[in-house]
């Protein structure tokens, strides 16, 4: 088995620690059953919704 991709972001760390098997590229965002199964934090900036200022493009 490979290893998942990863964005390397120190902002990510503590999901990717929460999360050691997500994978950028395989993991479907509209699936809410997969979404639901993800580790989030508190205070984590996927957990509130908010946009990460490195992944904006505008």
């Amino acid at each position: 088995m490979s290893e998942p991709m990863r964005i390397n972001s120190e902002l990510l760390t503590s999901f990717y620690e929460q999360n050691p098997n997500f994978d950028i590229l395989n993991f479907d965002f509209y699936d809410q059953e997969a979404i639901s199964k993800l580790n989030l934090l508190e205070g984590d900036h996927l957990n509130r919704g908010e946009p990460i200022s490195e992944a904006k493009t505008n």
